[in-house]
């Protein structure tokens, strides 16, 4: 992924996603524990996305244009015990244990970390996401995706898109809204 001053690349990100992990656990995370995500499209954005379901922890993306009250109804629905935030939410469910400002507390948070490896016991059918509906019809809902939901839309995704006008388009969008 490419953004102004930052470029990311997969095959260098494991020093980054495994202090990610070193990180949550210091803060008293295990396996299963949510972490809720709010804020832009934007390189720590893809560290969390990689990072959270690898290490065991569950994502909990969440729109940034929510309110504080849709926000805060996802976190406790969800149980989210971290967040990390590019705002300030009022009035924070007794849950979030730690809030991590997403852009220098993340990269603060990961300058003093231990890399912690994976579990190997992470299985496909875990949970790895929890990702709230827009709320259309009423109160947003938690849609469970595991291992296997998050690696079928990636395959998806790369069959259809990369290599193509669409998929060069795409990738040229996120850059320019990173």
């Amino acid at each position: 992924m490419v953004a102004p001053k930052k470029r990311f690349r997969l095959r260098r990100a494991h020093p980054v996603v495994n202090g990610l992990a070193g990180a949550l656990r210091a803060l008293g995370l295990s396996d299963g524990d949510r972490v809720g995500v709010v804020g832009p499209n934007c390189h720590r954005y893809l560290e969390l996305y990689v990072s959270l379901p690898a290490a065991g922890f569950v994502i909990v993306p969440l729109n940034q244009r929510h309110t504080d009250a849709e926000l805060r109804y996802a976190l406790e629905d969800s149980g989210a015990r971290v967040l990390f935030t590019d705002r300030e939410i009022a009035g924070l469910p007794a849950c979030v244990e730690h809030v991590v400002d997403a852009d220098e507390g993340h990269e603060a948070l990961l300058a003093g970390a231990d890399a912690a490896d994976f579990p190997v016991d992470v299985r496909e059918d875990d949970l790895a996401g929890l990702f709230y509906t827009g709320g259309t019809t009423g109160a947003s809902k938690g849609v469970m995706l595991t291992h296997r939901n998050l690696l079928a839309n990636a395959l998806h995704l790369q069959a259809c898109w990369v290599g193509t006008a669409p998929f060069d388009e795409l990738r040229a969008h996120a850059s320019s809204i990173a």
